[in-house]
């Protein structure tokens, strides 16, 4: 597996997608946090359809449903969406590599081979939960760690909180594909 197929799939959701879901966030018209409990978090898609469209015909394990009801994302759920996630791709004949926590973030890799089974574990037992922690944790994600990395290795001030990370950046001219593509061969992603 090389650095870029692993990262698509270390955090959940790509780099890409978590860069657009997070605007509404960044914005103020999305994680109402301010009103959360802490250690919980909004959901981010309150409408449980996927965000992964190739898998459409899977349905939402009634566990991940269940914890999506309420509209919040505790850390508890976070994580028993992940070891149900885990489970399945066993199930299915793989094993997760790298297993990690990252701050508030789990992290992991599968070998390409396991790429359909963990994606249709993923969607069932995990995804939303998933986008959801993580956009509510965006100073935690790897892509503010790419980000943060391009502007220094660019000579601009980094920031931060994703809101500053991401100003500086649109403020720097720097092309996000290209930065995550830097970041990913510079040996500094997480796990490599």
């Amino acid at each position: 597996m090389t650095a870029k197929q692993a990262m698509t799939r270390r955090l959940g959701i790509p780099l890409a997608a978590v860069a657009l879901l997070t605007a509404p966030t960044l914005s103020g018209c999305g994680n109402e946090a301010d009103e959360l409990e802490p250690g919980t978090v909004a959901v981010t898609n309150p409408d449980p359809r996927p965000m992964i469209r190739e898998l459409e015909g899977v349905p939402m394990s009634p566990e991940q449903t269940s914890a999506l009801a309420d509209a919040v994302v505790t850390e508890e759920e976070y994580l028993a969406g992940f070891e149900r996630f885990r489970a399945c791709v066993r199930d299915g004949g793989f094993d997760l590599e790298s297993v990690t926590r990252h701050g508030p973030l789990v992290w992991y890799e599968y070998t390409e081979e396991a790429r359909p089974t963990a994606d249709e574990c993923y969607w069932r037992e995990w995804q939303e939960l998933d986008g959801s922690w993580q956009i509510g944790h965006p100073d935690a994600t790897e892509e503010f760690e790419a980000l943060n990395y391009c502007l220094e290795l660019d000579g601009h001030h980094t920031g931060t909180t994703i809101e500053e990370v991401e100003k500086l950046f649109a403020e720097s001219g720097l092309d996000r594909q290209t930065c995550i593509e830097q970041w990913l061969d510079s040996g500094l992603a997480w796990g490599e």
